[in-house]
């Protein structure tokens, strides 16, 4: 994990989604369109989701994923 300010990642993002919890932390527009809003809550939710599947299927510390 890269270290932000002293940080890791992963207690930057859990301390952002403990403040703002349900202020928009990301807006995407699909090639289509269709615009989507993450609150901070949510795309730490989604990271963590993303994290565990990495370690299900095997990837640990150090491995490149492509």
């Amino acid at each position: 994990m890269d270290i932000i300010g002293g940080q890791h990642l992963r207690q930057m993002w859990d301390d952002l989604a403990d403040v703002y919890g349900h202020k928009t932390a990301l807006i995407c527009e699909s090639s289509g369109g269709v615009v989507n809003r993450y609150s901070y809550l949510e795309l730490n939710q989604e990271i963590n989701r993303t994290a565990n599947l990495f370690y299900t299927l095997g990837i640990r510390k150090g491995d490149k994923v492509a």
